[in-house]
């Protein structure tokens, strides 16, 4: 069976699907998301970045908690704050997460609000472990999520009318949820005066991703 894609010859360009159109409505879809949450969710936002804020200037323990893709969306604004001094820790990694004894933060990551592991965690932080500042991200409405977090950012998700094209099971959130958290990690950095020399004197320069000097160029 010949798989390869028809030349516009034997297809005819006027006949090849428009596969922009579904990629355009589904970003659209995804950045309404993102303008709601910070629309109904401005004081929780603003909390999370004063927290953060703190956490940076005392280069606290910060834990990542998530599964699957909540993992990875809370990943890159991880990723983020330890580029800037935070000693970051997530959930399911060779090294294990931070003791509690340490204090510092916990920012907890579920598409749902309804993953078993990370209510687990957050329930333990609340009942053993006040003194760790827990973040919290999931789908507006998970008031058992929100309820064991001290600062809770909902994501609302429209409950009527057709769902886009390209948008499966909860990614859509996901996104929401990353966009945001490294939004939130972005500006607290800016209030603790993080310079973009700080970053990448913190950058990794032993890895595939570096090294990155004070003025850009490579030392190498």
């Amino acid at each position: 069976m010949d798989l390869r894609w028809p030349s516009d010859e034997t297809f005819g360009r006027s006949q090849r699907p428009d596969v922009l159109a579904p990629i355009r409505e589904r970003s659209r879809y995804i950045r309404s998301i993102i303008d709601n949450t910070l629309e109904r969710g401005g004081e929780a936002i603003s909390q999370a970045v004063e927290t953060v804020e703190i956490w940076l200037r005392a280069r606290a323990e910060v834990r990542l908690v998530g599964y699957g893709r909540s993992r990875l969306a809370v990943g890159i604004p991880g990723n983020r704050l330890a580029h800037a001094g935070s000693n970051v820790s997530i959930l399911g990694d060779i090294t294990p997460l931070a003791s509690t004894s340490r204090g510092g933060g916990l920012i907890a990551a579920s598409s749902s609000g309804v993953t078993r592991h990370v209510l687990e965690i957050l329930t333990y932080c609340r009942r053993h472990a006040p003194h760790v500042r827990t973040i919290g991200l999931a789908i507006e409405g998970a008031t058992h999520f929100a309820d064991l977090c001290d600062i809770f950012i909902g994501i609302p998700v429209p409950r009527v009318g057709p769902r886009p094209s390209l948008i499966y099971f909860g990614d859509a959130v996901e996104y929401a949820i990353s966009e945001v958290m490294d939004a939130v990690v972005a500006a607290a950095l800016e209030r603790a005066g993080v310079t973009e020399q700080d970053l990448r004197l913190g950058h990794e320069d032993i890895g595939g991703t570096g090294p990155y000097t004070v003025d850009g160029g490579d030392p190498m």
